[in-house]
């Protein structure tokens, strides 16, 4: 099995980066590591002693590369955060999640169309490709902001940028659709229960008001962006990997799995189960379901449940979702949508599922890990990226695994 794990470096003085090595050599060791993700360094020394180590031990490495938000380049420029239809910035208020803008990913998104901000993030990307050895690129952080950000921001951007590239390809003013999202809005406040009660599945949220243009578009000004990005990296013999939302969560956020695969060489669907931070389906989930009852108080918990199961495929009880995690059956449900997509035959797929224990956001014991596992061998699907830090990853579930994985090459597991 294909194992791939992330890694984030604290410090970069000599006594830290030995005790990394070491920790790279144990996981390759135990289970195998197959790749190493790693997170910019700008300190040369360190990264070219990772990098020697990674090949010493056969390692592949991609850099790490975080585009719209929260890259060190990033937040070390001057640059303004989408819009939402209402002239917010970067957040909304519905559903918000309450650790958003924190100190070290402040989830603050560039606009993909903001050409300049761009040109200068894509300027710093090569600059970090030629600073390290890499065998491949990883790219983050390619996407619209998620509902911890708050619902409104499912109508972004409403900038000059997006405004002016967005009338080049559609000839049509994006202030039109200012109305079209508000309605929206309107619609819930007025009468939630029937609005929600009458999807057939999430897209109708947004699609109902004549917003199919506005929603291409996202989906469009994505993949524009992360083909850029990718066909430089694959002009350099660079291999690509993709982070991406869970399949279920993937319309919210612009990414069309279809689009995207196609410039790719494999793709890393987030199907974190039992993480209390953005992209963790839990809390993903919870802070939509918060947005809509803040939107309408009066929205019964019968029609929510509702909603949730035609959502997600499974009843849940909400107000446990945070403490209680997800099934972890739902990585298989998430992957059979891409096999119906077809994405399954023509891409690498290496699922990102969690193996660190960091408190109040996320404990991943050894249970967890097997039922992962089991799921993962149903799914027919032979790699994963064990997400996020190497280095916070204890040592109990990397042993765990490598037996886990052993065990598989004799037929006895699961």
């Amino acid at each position: 099995m294909w194992i791939g794990s992330q890694l984030v470096v604290p410090k970069t003085d000599k006594e830290t980066v030995s005790s990394i090595l070491k920790y790279i050599t144990y996981a390759k060791n135990t289970i195998n590591l197959n790749a190493l993700i790693i997170w910019p360094i700008k300190e040369k020394d360190a990264l070219n002693r990772i990098i020697d180590k990674t090949k010493e031990l056969g390692i592949t490495t991609y850099l790490w590369y975080p585009v719209l938000s929260d890259s060190p380049y990033l937040n070390s420029i001057k640059f303004s955060p989408i819009e939402l239809f209402n002239g917010q910035k970067g957040f909304g208020i519905y559903g918000k999640w309450s650790g958003s803008g924190y100190e070290k990913e402040n989830f603050l998104f560039s606009c993909p169309n903001n050409k300049d901000v761009i040109d200068k993030i894509f300027d710093n990307y090569i600059e970090e490709i030629e600073n390290g050895d890499f065998d491949g690129v990883f790219l983050d952080r390619i996407r619209y902001p998620s509902p911890v950000n708050g619902l409104e921001v499912f109508f972004s951007c409403f900038c000059p940028h997006w405004k002016s590239k967005f009338y080049e390809e559609y000839n049509k003013d994006i202030d039109s659709y200012r109305e079209k999202a508000k309605k929206v809005f309107y619609k819930l406040k007025e009468n939630g229960n029937n609005y929600i009660g009458n999807m057939t599945d999430f897209s109708n949220f947004i699609l109902e008001e004549g917003l199919h243009d506005f929603v291409e578009f996202r989906y469009k000004s994505i993949y524009e962006l992360v083909k850029k990005f990718a066909n430089f990296a694959k002009n350099n013999n660079k291999i690509v990997g993709l982070d991406l939302f869970a399949p279920l969560l993937s319309f919210l956020v612009g990414q069309d799995y279809t689009l995207l695969s196609s410039i790719s060489d494999w793709i890393k669907p987030m199907l974190y189960c039992h993480t209390n931070a953005p992209a963790g389906i839990p809390v993903e989930i919870y802070s939509f379901i918060k947005g809509l009852k803040e939107a309408d108080p009066l929205l019964k918990k019968g029609e929510i449940r509702v909603f949730v199961k035609k959502f997600l495929g499974i009843d849940i009880n909400i107000e446990q979702i945070l403490e209680n995690g997800l099934d972890e059956s739902m990585i298989l449900s998430e992957l059979k949508k891409l096999d119906q997509f077809g994405i399954l035959r023509d891409i690498d797929v290496y699922p990102g599922i969690e193996g660190v224990r960091i408190p109040q956001l996320v404990n991943i014991s050894t249970d967890i890990l097997e039922k992962y596992l089991y799921y993962l061998r149903k799914a027919n699907i032979d790699g994963m990226v064990l997400s996020w830090n190497l280095i916070d990853i204890p040592f109990e579930n990397l042993s765990f695994l490598g037996n886990a994985l052993n065990n598989l090459k004799e037929n006895s597991f699961g």
